[in-house]
């Protein structure tokens, strides 16, 4: 019997579950090949960092890998409900799951990490993809969960000495030339940035961090101890306002956190039920609000950089980048609320854009009219129900399926386990019903 063939694009959370999936339920025989470029499955930008101070920003209890077993991840790890753990911790977990679905997968069914990053995609006559070796491989589905694309150095930004300027806080040895002593100039304040000023301040504790942003909004914290949502909120979700939302959510005071807690499992229906004009309006006005009330500190993350800031060795202000020069000893910076820094490094803590033509494999794929980008040009145009891709000329692509944060646009919850974990279960079903039907066919 010919093995039926899937190939993941991206070997990060999303594409792991997918993985895991597929070995623990085929009967039949399947050939699953992951693309990922990373040595290791399963982690990705997520759960690499060894940093022992960058937690999870959710409870124990809300990170199960499986959508029919709530409490897997929090049995696995030992610890209580309410616990932050480590991101090393889950990636461990994640790491795990794909070993013991592959020790305990059916005979024929198979799994392959190609190390190597794929360049285009496509759909017709059969879905096929290329690899930058090159080489091309054809396919009975096609699952892309390339997950978050990686943040673009703003244009005020490039052409500055590399040694103090680093784009991609993520890669290994990029914050080992901060010393002590220096002043450093972080862009952007959410949870990245608060990772990252706890890793430079633990390592060297005599720096000093000017973090701006054009909100100059934190993250907030979580609860302490955590306390599970209030009831899903009977609320419209089609033809929905955002006034009626936000409405929704001031009406619990100080009790906000469990009113947006209360959203998250009608939140892609509210999306979806908003016009085109409304979601364009949310994000220009609501977002950034939405952003740090969403998505939080861990309480013991919230406690270390509320010392520092107190200490004055964190200095927030609402601003931007208007000029920046490379001086004898570092650089200067004059900001938009006309405020100027002289500084050793810049960091750049944005986050990714989620704008899927400025990675290599998304240029492609819009070029050619295998994909479209998403509403408000964030992530893919997709089916909302099946995660198929839609094409150029408006059709779905049932043979090349998406997860993880390139729904995003469409969905606008998309990079959490909860969602990414339904998400998994999803795909991968519709994969086996494929592959069972593809052997009496």
């Amino acid at each position: 019997m010919t093995a039926y063939r899937v190939g993941i694009i991206g070997g990060g959370a999303s594409g792991a579950l997918v993985a895991a999936r597929l070995l623990r339920d085929a009967t039949t025989p399947m050939e699953i090949v992951i693309f990922e470029p990373r040595d290791e499955l399963a982690l990705g930008v997520a759960y690499e960092t060894p940093d022992p101070l960058h937690l999870l920003n959710v409870p124990a209890r809300n990170m199960s890998a499986l959508v029919e077993d709530d409490d897997h991840f929090r049995r696995w790890a030992n610890c209580a409900p309410n616990d932050f753990v480590t991101r090393t911790l889950y990636g461990e977990y994640l790491q795990a799951l794909l070993r013991d679905a592959q020790a305990g997968a059916a005979d024929g069914v198979t799994l392959t990490h190609v190390q190597d990053a794929v360049t285009n995609v496509g759909g017709s006559p059969r879905p096929w993809l290329t690899t930058t070796r090159p080489d091309t491989q054809n396919f009975d589905r096609i699952v892309i969960a390339t997950g978050h694309d990686e943040p673009v150095l703003p244009a005020v930004l490039v052409g500055l000495p590399s040694e103090r300027v680093t784009g991609n806080p993520w890669q290994v040895g990029a914050l080992d030339g901060i010393a002590d002593g220096d002043d450093v100039l972080i862009i952007g304040t959410g949870l990245t940035f608060v990772d990252v000023a706890l890793t430079i301040l633990n390592r060297t504790p005599q720096v000093r961090i000017h973090a701006i942003s054009r909100s100059g909004l934190l993250p907030q914290a979580h609860e302490d101890p955590w306390r599970p949502a209030h009831p899903v909120p009977d609320l419209p979700v089609t033809e929905v306002d955002p006034r009626v939302v936000l409405d929704y959510v001031l009406s619990f005071g100080d009790d906000w956190r469990r009113g947006i807690d209360s959203l998250r499992s009608i939140t892609a229906s509210l999306w979806l039920g908003m016009s085109p004009d409304d979601r364009e309006s949310f994000v220009r006005h609501l977002a950034r609000y939405w952003n740090v009330h969403r998505h939080r500190m861990a309480p013991e993350v919230a406690r270390q950089f509320d010392a520092f800031l107190a200490a004055g060795q964190i200095e927030l202000q609402e601003a931007s980048v208007s000029t920046i020069a490379s001086t004898q000893d570092g650089l200067h910076v004059e900001l938009s609320n006309g405020a100027s820094l002289d500084v050793a490094h810049v960091v750049l803590c944005t986050g990714p854009s989620g704008d899927m033509s400025r990675n290599y494999l998304g240029r492609n794929l819009i070029q050619d009219g295998v994909a479209q980008p998403g509403p408000l040009g964030v992530g893919y145009l997709i089916d909302p129900l099946t995660g198929a891709l839609i094409t150029g000329t408006g059709e779905s692509c049932d043979e090349l399926l998406t997860i993880g944060p390139i729904r995003r646009g469409v969905l606008w919850e998309s990079i959490a386990m909860p969602e990414v974990r339904v998400q998994a279960a999803d795909v991968s079903r519709s994969i086996l019903e494929s592959a069972q039907a593809s052997v009496f066919a």
